[in-house]
């Protein structure tokens, strides 16, 4: 399914959890921050969620005012999982890293939507990227990989399809997917990279309706 028609059906009710819009950018050069656009069509009352990465330096995330941190790796590829509201947005949001190195990440908007729970990562050098279950309540799960080598490629994990391939050029690399899923359980979500021997992630998050 195009991730743009992805939605959820509630039972009983008209509403539906919509992917509205995704916007991404990666740094050409070094530096401690990370501008990234509003998706296009992001209304108040949206929720947005921020994938992000550094490359080759250990270091930590501070989100925009405004923003919920919910997951910080810490270490390389530093992946950082946010989230927000979308109320009176402005233009772009200033994520800033605790090292000066080459960065990127998206911003995925949902309509309909609220946050519901992020699980724990996976993390090492191997090829298979095993992200763990959660626990959802219903909605959309996504699954977030990246890697400090921009080369690398993630295969979609079974039953998903995919929302963002890493942009551009250069380092680093993340690509998200995404699936429609009921209540419970939701099983772990296996990506394989191009190649093995570098840091990388990958982590589970669902939504649900609001």
């Amino acid at each position: 399914m195009n991730p743009s028609m992805q939605m959820l059906l509630a039972s009983g009710a008209s509403k539906v959890v919509e992917f509205v819009a995704v916007a991404s950018r990666k740094n050409t050069a070094n530096g401690t921050t990370l501008v990234i656009d509003k998706p296009t069509g992001t209304v108040d009352g949206d929720v947005m969620i921020a994938v992000i990465g550094v490359v080759f330096e250990d270091s930590t995330w501070t989100v925009p005012s405004g923003w919920t941190e919910l997951y910080d790796q810490g270490v390389k590829p530093n992946l950082c999982v946010a989230r927000r509201t979308a109320s009176s947005e402005g233009a772009s949001y200033t994520f800033t890293s605790s090292a000066s190195r080459v960065s990127g990440g998206s911003i995925l908007t949902y309509r309909n939507a609220a946050y519901d729970v992020i699980g724990s990562a996976t993390t090492g050098t191997a090829a298979l990227l095993t992200a763990p279950q959660i626990t959802a309540a219903g909605g959309v799960l996504l699954a977030s990989y990246a890697n400090v080598d921009g080369v690398k490629t993630f295969t979609t994990p079974t039953g998903m399809a995919s929302v963002v391939t890493d942009v551009g050029f250069g380092d680093p690399a993340w690509h998200i997917f995404s699936e429609t899923v009921g209540a419970g359980a939701t099983g772990s979500r296996a990506s394989t990279q191009s190649a093995s021997g570098t840091a990388s992630a990958g982590i589970l998050l669902s939504l649900k309706l609001a």
